[in-house]
């Protein structure tokens, strides 16, 4: 039997990824982000929409692999590759408040499918930080998901808004408790 365009996204990102590690305590293999982002979407988000899943769990390839943006369209199509550029992290060589600036305006501009799959990233990032990170590191990580929180209309996937801001909140407020 035929595989699915979306098994064939998970196999893409798993021989992708191969061999890459998460940061912070006890790591776990890099490929659980993909599968823990594309879990959101579809359980939280509510999307069911075959090239929005293929790109949520190919969301880091342009930035952490060797993949190309035309290997990805060749292999998945027009949508998802264009999805997977706009998810990709600009780099700064001027520091994180630029970092931080420029990821706000890459947002702003964003198919709404790009932004509930950085919503979900989000989510996945927050959650495992707040696991694995200083309580201060994972503060200002929440705080920039309250900036992205501004940019995002609610409506665009009302689950993960609220998700990703009730879980925020969470992690800011445990730091401020810490600092008190």
């Amino acid at each position: 039997m035929p595989k699915t365009k979306l098994e064939e996204a998970i196999q893409f990102a798993l021989n992708a990824h191969e061999g890459h590690q998460r940061s912070g305590e006890d790591p776990l293999p890099y490929f659980v982000h993909l599968i823990d982002v594309l879990h959101k979407v579809r359980l939280i988000g509510g999307v069911i929409d075959e090239d929005a899943l293929c790109a949520a769990v190919l969301h880091d390839t342009l930035e952490d692999t060797q993949t190309e943006p035309k290997e990805l369209e060749e292999s998945f199509g027009p949508k998802v590759r264009l999805l997977v550029e706009q998810l990709t992290r600009r780099t700064s060589t001027t520091g994180d408040d630029h970092y931080s600036t420029m990821l706000l305006e890459d947002i702003a501009n964003m198919h709404p499918d790009a932004m509930r799959i950085k919503l979900a990233d989000r989510l996945a990032n927050l959650w495992e930080s707040s696991r694995t990170r200083p309580e201060q590191r994972t503060r200002k990580y929440a705080e920039e998901a309250q900036k992205m929180l501004q940019i995002i209309p609610r409506a665009t996937a009302p689950n993960l808004w609220a998700a990703v801001d009730a879980f925020s909140r969470e992690c800011i407020d445990k730091a401020q408790r810490i600092d008190e």
